[in-house]
């Protein structure tokens, strides 16, 4: 979901209401000084599109006032462009027709497209296989690399390299970086990738896969979160 940073409530006017639930960190164990806070904004404005009563959650963020989540993007409609850099959205929030339209035009200039899917937690996720190893992965638009774990990486007979520069998000965990053969995002496929591979054991989501940046910007991706689908095409 939404999340402002704690240094920005002041700015913003918002009451926290803290919790005992612990702020999780990817690779080693929750910080024991570190818990979540909640609230609610009246409303939010996106563009000229404003939201009301959207719950939010709080938490130390550094150089930034929060993250827009995924709920809040699925509400009116967002197309996120990384090959434009550029944020769209529904005059009238998510609709079918917009979401074909945009499904159309963009498979007519050569993307392929993927579907999406919101879990039980809002993130987004995507059906992938690692040199034909099936995975599901979440879709962080917030991670810098894809993460995969280890077990997945030795199933596939990738060779994997010990890092020695920690991965920010990872410092406590055994990190590995593989080239992949295969990477398939649905029916896209990538040859040649090199992703990172953490022994998930040691993190506080063991399950959680991640599909990074990296890929989504290299592959031109544009994301229809309204819709719940995702396009990628191969660099020209």
């Amino acid at each position: 979901g939404t999340v402002i940073a704690r240094d920005s409530l002041k700015k913003f006017g918002v009451v926290e209401h803290k919790t005992a639930i612990p702020v999780p960190t990817f690779g080693k164990e929750s910080a024991s000084n570190k818990f979540w806070s909640l609230a609610k904004l009246n409303t939010l404005a996106i563009g000229t599109r404003v939201i009301h009563n959207v719950p939010i959650g709080i938490k130390e963020i550094p150089h930034l006032d929060g993250f827009l989540g995924s709920p809040e993007m699925h509400r009116v409609g967002a197309v996120l462009d990384w090959a434009g850099h550029a944020l769209y959205f529904a005059r009238r929030g998510r609709s079918s027709p917009t979401s074909d339209r945009l499904a159309g035009m963009l498979q007519s200039n050569g993307f392929t497209q993927v579907p999406l899917r919101l879990n039980s937690d809002h993130h987004l996720e995507v059906d992938c296989s690692i040199d034909g190893v099936a995975s599901t992965m979440l879709v962080d638009t917030g991670s810098q690399f894809t993460f995969v774990d280890e077990s997945i990486g030795t199933e596939a007979g990738i060779a994997m390299k010990q890092l020695i520069t920690p991965v920010k998000g990872s410092e406590s965990a055994t990190r590995s970086i593989g080239c992949v053969r295969k990477l398939a995002i649905g029916d896209f496929e990538i040859r040649d990738a090199d992703i990172c591979f953490v022994d998930l054991k040691k993190a506080d989501h063991p399950l959680a896969h991640l599909l990074g940046i990296g890929e989504l910007v290299s592959n031109s991706a544009i994301i229809d979160v309204g819709g719940l689908s995702m396009y990628l095409g191969h660099p020209q």
